[in-house]
């Protein structure tokens, strides 16, 4: 049995490009590719990522895949922007206080609400 695409009638229930950005981050870090990162970075950076974001998603990684590989992704996310400066890229530093100073969700929790495995944090 085939199962057809599930439509979304309510705009609240999908995700944005820069919460789509979000994933590839993650798991690329997690998995240690580094040199895939470096793209995923920069496309999630051009999709509006801001770097405070970018920052969030990395550190909290060290709790899932290890410090090392968390602190290897934030080297490649300083070569990322070093890059992006040195091209004259604009990069948004955090256009306003991260959801790590405010009493709202996290910009990756929308993430991981879409996995059926993970519990949604509250």
């Amino acid at each position: 049995m085939t199962q057809s695409p599930a439509t979304v009638s309510d705009p609240s229930e999908t995700l944005t490009a820069r919460q789509q950005a979000i994933l590839p981050i993650a798991a690329l870090a997690a998995a240690g590719d580094l040199a895939r990162l470096n793209t995923a970075l920069e496309r999630g950076l051009d999709a509006g990522l801001s770097v405070s974001d970018a920052k969030e998603v990395l550190v909290q990684l060290y709790a899932y895949a290890g410090f090392p590989r968390s602190l290897n992704a934030l080297g490649e996310l300083m070569k990322v922007l070093d890059a992006r400066k040195q091209r004259g890229v604009r990069t948004h530093l955090a256009a306003r206080r991260t959801a790590l100073f405010r009493r709202e969700k996290p910009c990756w929790l929308p993430v991981l609400q879409t996995r059926q495995s993970y519990p949604a944090h509250r």
